[in-house]
């Protein structure tokens, strides 16, 4: 019944919401493949109401435009192996070592499955999507429950709500973000002094982590919240915008959340979704200005308010969800990387070798090697070529097109395909001219 009036909706047609006149789905756009789990959804929660957001670019040109560089999306270091990427400059495909600390890079799979956003069409995914205003359902308790595991963030409860009513940002959104940031350490919110290029600081608070670094640490932070650099020991640095310099938690509550509506909301990146996939600005803003490149981080967002709301019993309130839809979709949605630690992406050659009337070798073993294409000339008395190739992964990537081979006049083209465990291939291709 439920498929049948989402259907209805869909073709443009209205439908009768659970609890009044309006329809659950605000605006037609939903493609088919939303539908059954909107639909579950909506039997669930009657009072809950979903709208399309066409973000108006291709599929496939937003999943490019978002791994056009590394380091845009990354995952927690103790992700399975095929969650992260082995483009070169982030994997060693010869010692299989990942770069980036505790956050590697994404692996491609990774980042379409959570950009996907049917993926996250249930109780818990739905929220991050959720329409970030205010609610006047939140409450000084559910916040300190939000926060109880940071001693510092659950004593100014109160600067959420009242950050909350004045700037129209959800509190709990805000907290959650505040937990996901800095989690059970006080080191961003209990002003201590530190030092930093030669520089003395204190009294600088930064509850969402805004200004960190890759090159300063989390230290970036704090020097956010004091402006800036200081020449001067103790000082502000030269910047005041939202409210700088944070010299308590309550200041870095609300100047953070002034950051986070001027820098994010008001630009058409108004939930936890579009702060990582910028996809309503067009098809040239996506892949930048994302809030942290946790390519995971929407979700666990959107699973901690989830979890509050069940909580506090604000599941059965009138919600607003705004689900992107995007151009020329795949039917079914893109399927999560293998959760086996056994399996990885590691489809390279740590050999390639090609023997004609001598030997020749394209790829060794004592340098990585990134090519794909190589060029080898053969005598004209040469009949036969044999490749020869091994793979680099130690489990079990399968290798095929080796052997040996009858050369003709002219070019030969042979192509050697690897595919590592968790099923990604690569193909090199190696022309003999005889």
């Amino acid at each position: 019944m439920f498929l049948a009036v989402l259907l209805a909706a869909a073709c443009g047609q209205s439908s009768a919401f659970a609890a009044g006149n309006d329809s659950y789905i605000t605006a037609k756009g939903f493609p088919k493949s939303y539908l059954t789990r909107l639909a579950k959804l909506h039997e669930q929660h009657p009072n809950w109401r979903f709208t399309p957001q066409k973000t108006g670019i291709d599929w496939n040109t937003a999943v490019s435009a978002m791994l056009r560089k590394t380091g845009t999306n990354t995952i927690w270091y103790s992700a399975a192996p095929s969650y992260k990427s082995v483009r070169k400059g982030a994997f060693h495909y010869l010692t299989g070592a990942y770069s980036g600390g505790s956050f590697p890079a994404a692996s491609k799979r990774a980042v379409k499955y959570y950009m996907d956003p049917r993926n996250f069409l249930n109780e818990q995914g739905i929220f991050m999507f959720e329409n970030k205003s205010y609610s006047r359902f939140h409450t000084k308790s559910m916040i300190e429950k939000i926060t109880a595991a940071n001693k510092v963030l659950k004593s100014n409860a109160s600067a959420f709500l009242d950050t909350s009513k004045e700037l129209d940002i959800s509190s709990v959104y805000l907290a959650v973000k505040s937990v996901q940031e800095i989690g059970t350490s006080t080191r961003m919110v209990d002003g201590h002094a530190f030092t930093y290029g030669g520089v003395r600081y204190s009294k600088c608070y930064n509850t969402y982590n805004i200004g960190s670094s890759d090159s300063a640490g989390v230290l970036g932070g704090l020097l956010y919240a004091n402006g800036g650099t200081s020449k001067k020991n103790y000082t502000a640095g030269a910047s005041k915008t939202y409210g700088r310099k944070w010299n308590s938690v309550p200041k870095a509550i609300r100047g953070g959340a002034m950051y986070l509506r001027a820098s994010f909301i008001d630009r058409g990146q108004d939930t936890s979704y579009l702060e990582h996939f910028n996809v309503m600005n067009g098809k040239s803003a996506v892949g930048s200005h994302i809030y942290m490149s946790y390519v995971a981080g929407p979700y666990q967002i959107a699973a901690g308010e989830s979890k509050k709301y069940k909580e506090h019993g604000i599941f059965g309130k009138s919600m607003e969800f705004k689900i992107p839809v995007y151009k020329n979709m795949p039917e079914k949605a893109c399927t999560a990387p293998s959760s086996s630690i056994k399996k990885d992406n590691n489809y390279y050659l740590k050999t390639l070798t090609v023997k004609h009337d001598q030997k020749v070798t394209l790829i060794g073993s004592a340098k990585l090697s990134y090519q794909t294409a190589f060029t080898v000339k053969a005598p004209s008395s040469a009949e036969k070529v044999t490749i020869a190739a091994a793979p680099a992964s130690k489990t079990g990537a399968a290798v095929a097109g080796t052997g040996t081979f009858d050369l003709l006049p002219g070019v030969n083209r042979f192509v050697v395909q690897v595919k590592a465990s968790s099923g990604v291939k690569r193909n090199y291709t190696v022309t003999v001219t005889r």
